[in-house]
């Protein structure tokens, strides 16, 4: 006995560009935080943002999403992008 079996595949082509990663900075003065909706985030961010701002010399700003299932606005990547060196986004343990 002969039995068909239909394969799905639950993936599909990526809608967004490639681009080019940049150089790493040499220094870092202008650091950003996306917090990415995990409740985890709550539980690591604070405490590593007030340590990275009390070194000197660091602007550390954080920005928000929603929900992690849920990209960010366009305004705040743009504003990420036009103030930060360099952004991280999301923690979770």
């Amino acid at each position: 006995m002969t039995a068909t079996i239909k394969l799905l595949v639950p993936t599909a082509p990526s809608s967004v560009a490639a681009g080019q990663i940049q150089a790493r900075p040499a220094v870092i003065h202008r650091l950003a935080f996306l917090h990415n909706g995990q409740p985890h985030y709550d539980a690591i961010a604070p405490d590593l943002l007030e340590a990275l701002r009390k070194r000197g010399g660091l602007d550390v700003r954080e920005y928000r999403k929603p929900q992690y299932g849920q990209p960010a606005e366009a305004a705040v990547l743009d504003e990420i992008a036009g103030t930060a060196e360099v952004a991280l986004v999301g923690l979770a343990c």
